[in-house]
């Protein structure tokens, strides 16, 4: 199986982040990166490269941390935004509102269903080898499971955003690292990935 995330940036000349996970079961190895790509366009060549090649290639899921689907519709806000606020809300990771960048998302979903032609982005699909998936996530509703927020008492998702800090060493100190550093512990004590020679030289 192969996992491919992009955290896309919400405007299309900022960069985005992008990984490549796979193996036949868990642990999984660090295939490529993380790294960054500069724009959407970037993006979406980065996608197009990995789910269109010619010959045999492993089920393939592409998790996207963006709003892709149903985005069209009239009211401000997806059903879906409105259910995970309700569900996670309480650990203050609520869904933000998308109505300033709904055009520039409407762009890219249409684009990548045009670039990544074979790729299902059908909500009940399943991976298989020639017919990959892609996912919509949501990240901070995952680190209440990643992180067992909510047992024994409700806690709040960690803070890890730039504009949330006063300087970037606060940044960097109480924010981006603390928050990386958790991660790496979570996902080696889970056996999520491969403590080999990529991964040692990420964490």
């Amino acid at each position: 199986m192969r996992f491919l995330g992009v955290d896309l940036a919400w405007k299309e000349h900022n960069p985005s982040g992008v990984v490549v996970l796979e193996g036949p079961r868990f642990p999984l190895r660090l295939v490529e990166g993380p790294r960054t790509l500069l724009t959407h366009a970037a993006v979406l060549d980065w996608l197009a490269g990995w789910l269109d090649r010619p010959g045999p290639e492993p089920a393939t899921a592409v998790g996207i941390d963006a709003p892709l689907l149903g985005l069209a519709g009239a009211r401000g806000r997806r059903e879906c935004d409105d259910e995970v606020s309700r569900l996670f809300g309480r650990f203050a990771a609520s869904v933000h509102s998308l109505s300033a960048f709904r055009g520039m998302l409407q762009r890219f979903a249409g684009q990548l269903e045009a670039r990544c032609a074979r790729a299902d982005l059908c909500p009940d699909g399943r991976a298989a080898p020639g017919r990959p998936v892609i996912r919509e996530v949501y990240p901070n509703a995952l680190q209440v499971r990643l992180f067992d927020l909510d047992r024994p008492r409700v806690r709040k998702k960690h803070v890890y955003k730039r504009r949330e800090f006063r300087s970037k060493r606060d940044w960097v100190e109480r924010g981006l690292g603390p928050f990386v550093e958790k991660c790496v512990a979570v996902v080696e004590a889970r056996r999520y990935v491969a403590r080999d020679r990529a991964w040692q030289a990420l964490a």
